[in-house]
């Protein structure tokens, strides 16, 4: 019963989403999806603080002026907005070309789409051994990733069951039950 469950489009419900497509188009949505990404960072990031976002320079320091400025405030959203994008776009673009030179699609490719966007990351702190732990580190944690899956238990079917499932037409009481209805006739209607 659980595999007749679809959605409006016809597809079975709870199934994982798997990106295909030209390199081109996968890259184009990953950097989309990073840039929104990096808005709500940077909106969450330029409101988190009563305080006006100000930035008026004056021979190398921050002069406040109380209230907040159009270019204060395109550069603290800006900023994450770049970053989410580099990253989000390192890590498609790295994955699809190991894909397209192995030639097979397998946590591999995950792995290094990761590595490079570790890269990506680390080389913001301009630290050559922040940068190789990023890269290893992002680039085991998204082989461990893809490795593991959509799925986040072992048994998908009863997941799909406590998810989906329908209860039956008409509930018929187990023994217990029966039993503390009897005893208790007065909560019978329960």
């Amino acid at each position: 019963m659980a595999d007749k469950k679809r959605n409006e489009f016809g597809e079975r419900l709870y199934s994982p989403h798997t990106v295909t497509g030209p390199c081109l188009d996968r890259c184009f949505y990953a950097t989309v999806l990073g840039a929104s990404a990096g808005t709500m960072a940077g909106a969450c990031h330029a409101s988190w603080f009563p305080d006006p976002v100000t930035e008026v320079r004056f021979r190398g320091t921050t002069i406040p002026t109380g209230d907040t400025t159009w270019r204060a405030l395109g550069r603290t959203m800006g900023a994450p907005v770049v970053l989410f994008s580099a990253v989000a776009l390192s890590f498609s673009f790295g994955e699809c070309l190991a894909e397209s030179v192995r030639g097979k699609r397998d946590q591999y490719n995950a792995g290094f789409g990761g590595m490079l966007a570790g890269s990506v990351m680390g080389a913001l702190t301009k630290n050559p051994r922040i940068t190789a732990t990023a890269t290893l580190g992002v680039g085991a944690f998204m082989t461990l990733a893809d490795f593991s899956g959509a799925y986040c238990c072992a048994d998908d079917k009863s997941l799909y069951e406590k998810m989906y499932g329908t209860l039956p037409e008409k509930w018929e009481d187990n023994d217990t039950l029966k039993s503390l209805k009897e005893k208790y006739p007065k909560f019978k209607d329960l």
